[in-house]
């Protein structure tokens, strides 16, 4: 029972080890398909301070939005923080958004997803993805 224990213990340290010695970047989420015969793409990932997102459409004259939530542990007192959503729309390019942690603030990155919608047309249906993971 106490060798099960240690067995644990280390492949937790372990798995500890191998998350903080994880770049920053190394995780990513997409989506891309092709609707109303346009490609549309919906993307994030983390940054050495935070988080990005970003819809596109091969059709740039449509409204795009995105929405982006970045959560965090502050590695100086262990709080974790959540921030966001942070919203940007357009009409003629990608729809971008950033949130990134202030300086100094030495961080990991916890959990993040963005939100991401196109409408092409009123009356069509709204392209989108409510819950894109990083």
């Amino acid at each position: 029972m106490i060798r099960a224990a240690k067995k644990r213990l280390a492949l937790l340290s372990l798995s500890a080890t191998l998350l903080l010695a994880w770049p920053v970047g190394a995780f990513a989420g997409s989506a891309t398909g092709v609707q109303y015969g346009h490609t549309y793409t919906f993307s994030n990932g983390y940054i050495s301070n935070g988080a990005w997102a970003q819809t596109s459409f091969s059709y740039q004259g449509v409204p795009k939005e995105v929405k982006l939530t970045y959560t965090y542990r502050n590695l100086s007192n262990m709080t974790v923080v959540t921030t966001g959503p942070v919203s940007n729309a357009s009409s003629t390019a990608a729809a971008y958004a950033v949130i990134q942690v202030p300086s100094g603030i030495s961080q990991q990155p916890v959990s993040g997803y963005s939100s991401h919608s196109i409408r092409v047309d009123p009356g069509a249906p709204v392209i989108e993805n409510t819950h894109l993971p990083i």
